[in-house]
């Protein structure tokens, strides 16, 4: 798998971390935990998804990303608390579900979501991803812009393209995601109050 998989997670990880030169901690403590046998065993009881295991795989490095980025994000609010990163004030079902009683399934269900709606929107999914990291507009569109190309005329427009990609009423990331939620959500007889018992 090492040999399979490594040349593919590397670019991954480096694209999506804050701090690309955590990679090889993140890759580690990656493998580390694939190889407990318990992630393929997790592997084995979503196959009602049918999710392939190249896709189960990145769906798990990603969530060790995530969790780096979140503590850098931690850190970094508690090292400026002047000046609060503040969420997005959209209505985003991923957030009702994840204060939902049922955590496990409601992760589930988000992470098989993303990975669905990844296969023809993957740009839709990294708006996604940031936004459940907590970031806004503004940081997803420096994000986007790249280092050096901030200046305020650029970066507005770029804030304002992020924003319309996201919130579009029946194309935007937000919306794609909610149909893909809700299609996976009917396929296994749930509904949003299954989440709230």
């Amino acid at each position: 798998m090492v040999r399979s998989y490594q040349r593919l997670f590397l670019p991954f990880a480096r694209r999506r971390l804050f701090h690309p030169q955590d990679v090889e901690d993140v890759l580690q403590n990656y493998w580390e935990e694939l190889m407990n046998g318990k992630a393929i065993c997790r592997y084995a009881q979503q196959s009602e998804f049918q999710v392939s295991l190249r896709s189960f795989c990145l769906g798990i490095l990603n969530r060790r990303i995530i969790d780096r980025n979140r503590q850098i994000t931690r850190e970094k609010q508690r090292l400026t608390s002047d000046n609060p990163i503040t969420n997005n004030p959209d209505d985003s079902p991923e957030e009702l579900l994840t204060q939902s009683v049922s955590g496990n399934l409601a992760r589930g269900l988000i992470h098989a979501a993303l990975i669905k709606l990844a296969e023809h929107s993957p740009q839709d999914v990294e708006l996604l991803r940031w936004h459940l990291d907590g970031l806004t507009y503004e940081d997803m569109a420096k994000r986007l812009l790249g280092p050096g190309q901030t200046a305020t005329t650029a970066l507005k427009k770029k804030i304002n393209a992020v924003k319309k990609q996201f919130t579009r009423e029946s194309s935007g990331s937000l919306a794609r995601f909610k149909v893909v939620l809700q299609e996976l959500m009917q396929a296994q007889g749930l509904s949003y109050d299954d989440f709230w018992r």
